[in-house]
């Protein structure tokens, strides 16, 4: 990333500020759970000529947007009490909420990028990796301006279609769990019998915890691990994924319910409270599964090169976020940030970058590694 917070910069002129208390009575109620944040000022709000989207900002980032409401330098207070000042502001201005001065002319967001980022966006060949890009440029193509339904249709990237033939095959949950071997006698029954407790609390999953784990341990537990093979290879997967967990005692894991589950791409997941207990069930499952054919879950950190395994850290449990937005999964907390970037994106009145590479800049703004998918250790804490 280049230095900018030596540059000229200024609020952008196309989003007014607007506190809480001033917001029409049914964006209150709406935006109402954000107050339980007591750093929580308002919204930006696009003027009524401008498509820009709404966005929430804390105090911090208000009292920003209302010095630079002439343009100037970055107050001397952010400089001295933000440990990171540049990474702040370059995402104010990828945000499109500060513009920055390049040769007399205020730019933000897309336009940007070259003054922002100092290298090459970096592409992989890594099998999951691409498919995470493919993924991106599919959102792009989609052109719907609805974060919320361009997020869900990048997290379902990669599902196998509900054919005839698979909804001739399985007609009832009951029938993918016999298949799976989770109702069947057998080796799974039995293993899942003696160590494992059934949550029956989890909509859309099965989900089992380690017999001796107590209640609630999923809450502490960020770290997730993905299996996912084709689901014709699913149940043969299944038998050696929960042998592995029950050999190094994972706490729990989770498999996808009914036909559904069976075809999404993310339909095994084992959590975990570190990388290193992680790191170790990966290690065991490599040497365990040979030969499966692998489906790959799109926004994942690849372990291996063939995409049956990877990983991701979900984010901590939030108090201050919307009700729609909890409980908020590390794929969901990738593809709303990537939604956000390419609906902005496709609002910008000029554009020097196309939609998907600004939502890869933005995505690695945000604490990610888009060549690789690996979470940096304080993605957190921005």
């Amino acid at each position: 990333m280049h230095p900018i917070v030596d540059a000229t910069f200024r609020a952008n002129p196309r989003y007014e500020l607007v506190e809480f208390s001033r917001l029409p009575e049914a964006l209150r109620v709406t935006l109402r759970p954000l107050t339980r944040d007591p750093e929580f000022f308002g919204v930006l709000r696009p003027r009524v000529d401008h498509n820009l989207p709404l966005k929430s900002v804390c105090r911090n980032t208000a009292l920003l947007f209302l010095a630079l409401g002439e343009a100037g330098p970055i107050p001397a207070y952010l400089r001295e009490h933000s440990t990171d000042a540049n990474r702040a502001v370059a995402e104010l201005v990828a945000d499109a909420v500060l513009e920055i001065e390049v040769k007399g002319t205020f730019i933000c967001g897309g336009d940007a990028s070259k003054v922002i980022y100092s290298s090459k966006l970096p592409i992989s060949r890594n099998r999951l990796a691409v498919l995470s890009l493919e993924a991106v440029k599919y959102g792009e193509a989609l052109h719907i301006d609805d974060t919320r339904r361009l997020s869900a249709r990048l997290y379902c990237y990669n599902r196998r279609p509900r054919s005839p033939s698979w909804s001739r095959r399985f007609q009832s949950d009951e029938q993918v769990m016999q298949h799976l071997g989770i109702l069947a006698s057998g080796r799974v029954a039995e293993c899942l019998e003696r160590h494992w407790t059934l949550d029956q609390t989890n909509d859309g999953w099965y989900a089992w915890r380690w017999a001796r784990q107590r209640q609630g341990w999923m809450r502490d537990a960020n770290y997730k691990l993905y299996l996912s093979p084709t689901p014709d290879a699913t149940r043969t997967a299944f038998e050696t994924f929960v042998e592995v967990m029950t050999d190094v005692e994972g706490p729990c894991f989770k498999v996808g319910k009914g036909l559904e589950g069976l075809l999404r791409p993310d339909k095994i997941v084992a959590y975990f409270q570190d990388y290193e207990e992680l790191a170790k069930a990966a290690e065991r499952l490599q040497k365990s599964i040979l030969d499966c054919p692998a489906q790959g879950v799109p926004f994942t950190a690849a372990v291996g090169t063939d995409g049956l395994i990877s990983w991701g850290m979900d984010p901590p449990v939030d108090d201050f976020v919307l009700p729609w937005q909890r409980p908020e999964s590390w794929r969901v907390w990738i593809t709303t940030r990537l939604a956000e970037a390419l609906v902005q994106s496709s609002c910008m009145p000029s554009r020097t970058v196309e939609s998907w590479e600004y939502a890869m800049r933005r995505i690695s703004l945000a604490g990610v590694d888009p060549a690789t998918w690996v979470p940096l250790p304080t993605i957190w804490r921005h």
